[in-house]
């Protein structure tokens, strides 16, 4: 998949992408057998340094270092959606990304100027497929001065008739497995269903089970800049990442 397509040395379409911010790479951590914390979600050392999560890291930034299969990620802390853009004019195959994607690119789907597969990240032999569930909601604050008009506003946002208007705007999937069934058979593209399958592998993210998450999430991008850009070993910099997520989390 990654070419050199007029011969003049340079890749005119690469096999894959490595995108620096964690949601991108979660799954693939998770499918090499891996986390980045522990169970209790209480520390990150003996999981992020672990094996199985610096053997998953090691194929990630050697899609890049060893094997030359997707671009070098923007430099610390830069974000120009490159390889969206890459995607986009075809010279990208594999992308990881999400349903959020589909609104960008209808049109272009629609009229066939773009194709779309979806498919899961590669497993580790032994391990099992997951992918996280970023899952979104109404909710109802305390204090509200109209509590319960806004209990009702948010019962009937979550309802299925919402559902399917939200299924339209191409944003996300349902959480209703029967307004998601249907809407999914009236897609001729058949990209719905192919996500609603990617359910069964599903997990909630550590950003939906512990409060600090964003602190957390804030030192993983490091990993990837540390090894691709400065070539330091997986190993060393994941220990000195857990370590920085551990005082993170004791605070």
């Amino acid at each position: 998949l990654t070419r050199d397509l007029d011969g003049d040395g340079s890749i005119d379409q690469w096999g894959t992408a490595l995108i620096r911010p964690f949601y991108a790479w979660q799954a693939m951590i998770w499918s090499g057998g891996g986390d980045i914390l522990q169970p209790d979600g209480k520390s990150a050392s003996g999981a992020l340094d672990a094996k199985p999560a610096i053997d998953a890291l090691t194929f990630l930034t050697g899609l890049v270092v060893t094997h030359g299969v997707a671009p070098r990620p923007n430099a610390f802390r830069a974000v120009t959606g490159n390889e969206t853009r890459l995607f986009y004019s075809g010279r990208l195959a594999l992308l990881p990304s999400g349903h959020w994607l589909i609104p960008n690119i209808r049109a272009q789907l629609a009229n066939g100027r773009l194709k779309l597969g979806v498919v899961s990240f590669p497993r580790a032999p032994g391990a099992q497929v997951a992918t996280p569930l970023f899952a979104s909601g109404w909710a109802v604050p305390r204090n509200t001065p109209h509590r319960k008009l806004a209990v009702s506003l948010a019962a009937a946002l979550s309802g299925p008739a919402a559902q399917r208007t939200r299924l339209h705007a191409g944003l996300e999937l349902s959480a209703m497995p029967a307004v998601q069934a249907a809407f999914a058979a009236t897609d001729t593209l058949g990209l719905d269903a192919a996500f609603t399958r990617q359910v069964a592998s599903g997990r909630p993210p550590w950003g939906a089970r512990i409060a600090r998450f964003r602190e957390v999430e804030a030192q993983l991008p490091e990993i990837i800049d540390r090894v691709v850009i400065e070539g330091r070993s997986v190993a060393d910099v994941a220990r000195e990442v857990a370590k920085r997520i551990d005082q993170v989390l004791v605070r």
